[in-house]
């Protein structure tokens, strides 16, 4: 079996799994379901993303959240990238790497409200990556060309923006995630690469060694599901 195949199988059995225990209230929630209460310090939320595993560095990605004062949250997020899980990267290239984002929350909807949860939220994440990439250089002054392998390293840092809201289904512990916004991206990407050689040629679509500003558009859908805070034992 090959790997889409087994990527697609992947992500067919999450959502199955997710389906069985939401049953078929996750296609007609009910309109007098109560949200859950961004004021309540008494819960802990664990979601994982659902799209991280479709990104073109795509990780196994799991968060927590919790409540820090009245609407405030704050959720961390931490994930595996490994290139197991990409169609587009082989197995020569060895890509890994990891991401990590912190969010500070806040809910918009009075907790008192029957309808959906809406927040705003600002986020800081890191991600690093390295690969080995295979460029052809020029050898003694265009004598020949010659093909050579390299480690490569890509650092981002971003900052941004997002909306979103999370309704709950069925019996109020599973929260569905959905999110998007804009931000600003640093790249970083350093080359292991001997002075001595020159590229005989670089493709416009693939960036150098060097730093890069960039904006970012995002978007995504996390399913979580809500535990009892250990955190606050007060009624």
């Amino acid at each position: 079996m090959n790997f889409v195949r087994k990527s697609i199988l992947l992500i067919i059995c999450i959502f199955a799994s997710f389906c069985i225990k939401a049953q078929d209230t996750i296609n007609t929630i009910q309109k007098d379901t109560v949200c859950f209460n961004a004021n309540n310090n008494r819960f802990i939320l664990v979601k994982m993303n659902v799209f991280s595993l479709i990104d073109y560095t795509p990780s196994i990605q799991f968060s927590y959240q919790y409540n820090v004062y009245n609407r405030f949250h704050i959720q961390h997020e931490a994930g595996y990238i490994t290139h197991l899980l990409s169609p587009f990267w082989n197995s020569d290239s060895r890509m890994q790497g990891y991401r990590i984002k912190t969010q500070l929350k806040y809910y918009i909807t009075p907790p008192d409200n029957q309808i959906d949860v809406f927040y705003i939220a600002g986020d800081v994440m890191y991600k690093r990556t390295n690969y080995i990439d295979e460029k052809t250089f020029n050898m003694y002054d265009f004598s020949y060309f010659q093909d050579i392998q390299f480690k490569k390293i890509k650092e981002v840092i971003a900052v941004s923006l997002i909306t979103g809201f999370e309704p709950e289904i069925n019996d109020k512990r599973i929260i569905m995630d959905f999110f998007g916004g804009f931000g600003y991206r640093h790249l970083s990407i350093f080359e292991d690469i001997s002075p001595d050689l020159k590229m005989a040629s670089w493709s416009i679509f693939r960036r150098r060694e060097g730093n890069f500003n960039m904006s970012g558009l995002y978007l995504g859908f996390r399913i979580g599901y809500k535990f009892n805070s250990f955190f606050n034992s007060k009624n």
